[in-house]
């Protein structure tokens, strides 16, 4: 994988494939279906975790490390700024009722 999180085309050793797991996921499996390694895209891990936030039923107070984890998520993927804006926007209330 590079840097951006692009993957690159690697040979798979005889009765390995990768398939599809979802948008930003894939799955690497042996020739009898078993999943032998999971690949997600740093785009699919940040909006991961903030579908987990934004999904809390709870007011949320992250630990530092936390913090220091999410922003390097949102850090590692600037073509998503906008789009996470927009997310965020859609799902915060700024009232009760709104929710």
């Amino acid at each position: 994988m590079t840097a951006d999180g692009q993957v690159l085309a690697v040979p798979m050793a005889e009765g390995y494939k990768a398939v599809s797991g979802g948008p930003g996921v894939q799955l690497v499996t042996s020739d009898e279906g078993e999943v032998v390694a999971v690949h997600m895209s740093q785009t699919a891990q940040l909006y991961t975790t903030v579908d987990r936030i934004l999904n809390s039923q709870r007011i949320l107070s992250l630990p530092l490390a936390d913090r220091y984890s999410l922003a390097g998520k949102v850090a590692a993927v600037p073509a998503e700024f906008g789009r996470l804006i927009e997310r965020l926007a859609s799902h915060v209330a700024t009232a009760f009722n709104e929710a």
